[in-house]
């Protein structure tokens, strides 16, 4: 009988020598959290296939963390913190004539900038059928709905901009998506990207699930961005909009960077994955408490 689980080296620096962190059912799954004793990266090993988790993506993840997309209406009243961040960084985003969001959801990113230059054009990758629907409404092309394919070769067009927000810690390959991403950029093409920051001690830990197959701190994001011959312009551990992600701006270029990640770092980061744990297993306790005085 084939195994739906893979086991999997480092994506960030190759190696195979990794420490258990937490070992736990997440939503129904069986989830193995552990820590890579070289560069500090966590990860799921082993995780899911990837036939299983295309199958997830497709007819799951909707169902379990974005069951309602909210209007596009509804979003104009709020300020788009990804299109402030530009703004604060001084970045014209008149000059750009087209933008790609990898993981394009409801499409409320890509509708913030076309609000501020009607004449960008905007495509998406996105797997889920229902938010796939609601980007070709808003006027979006789906260039692929699997990061995993050949689209990079498939699309003959260079990007302004790439969106990567939340996304990178989603994927199975993330150095391979990452690469892809350096080819079509623009030689003056502007790729943001956020993911959750893991050195975080006492905060939720609903980041631990089994959607997230890489959990990234300030050094794995700017290691595996360099592998990427992807130049980091500015990184940010918070702003006023989000005191829980990394975000950064990078370009294509080389990078001579040499990150070093010591034993304190790799401690520290084991420190917080179980700091956050915990946090989850006290609100366990007492929702479970709750539940039971006022059933």
């Amino acid at each position: 009988m084939k195994s739906d689980l893979d086991y999997v080296e480092c994506s960030v620096c190759g190696s195979k020598n990794f420490k258990l962190i937490i070992k736990q059912k997440n939503i129904g799954y069986n989830l193995n959290l552990v820590i890579c004793k070289n560069c500090s990266l966590g990860l799921l090993n082993p995780r899911w296939t990837k036939e299983k988790y295309a199958n997830y993506y497709k007819e799951e993840y909707d169902k379990q963390y974005r069951p309602n997309i909210q209007s596009e209406k509804e979003k104009d009243i709020c300020p788009n913190p990804i299109l402030e961040r530009f703004k604060n960084n001084n970045i014209d985003i008149l000059r750009f004539k087209n933008i790609l969001d990898i993981g394009g959801g409801s499409g409320d990113n890509l509708m913030a900038f076309k609000r501020n230059n009607s004449e960008i054009k905007c495509f998406a990758i996105e797997p889920s059928i229902k938010a796939q629907k609601n980007l070709t409404q808003k006027g979006v092309q789906i260039i692929s709905d699997d990061v995993d394919t050949h689209w990079e070769a498939n699309f003959a067009e260079k990007f302004d901009v790439v969106i990567m927000r939340h996304v990178l810690e989603h994927f199975l390959r993330p150095l391979e998506v990452l690469k892809k991403v350096q080819q079509v950029l623009s030689e003056n093409g502007i790729l943001y990207i956020a993911v959750p920051n893991n050195l975080l001690e006492k905060r939720s830990a609903g980041w631990l699930r089994i959607a997230h197959t890489y959990y990234f701190n300030k050094y794995t994001l700017s290691k595996i961005l360099n592998k990427s011959s992807l130049s980091i312009q500015a990184l940010y551990l918070e702003d006023k909009y989000n005191r829980f992600e990394i975000f950064a701006f990078a370009k294509k270029g080389l990078v001579n960077l040499d990150i070093q990640v010591n034993k304190k770092v790799i401690k520290s980061q084991e420190k917080a994955f179980k700091s956050a744990l915990k946090i989850k297993s006290y609100f366990t306790v007492f929702k479970n408490t709750f539940n039971s005085i006022f059933r």
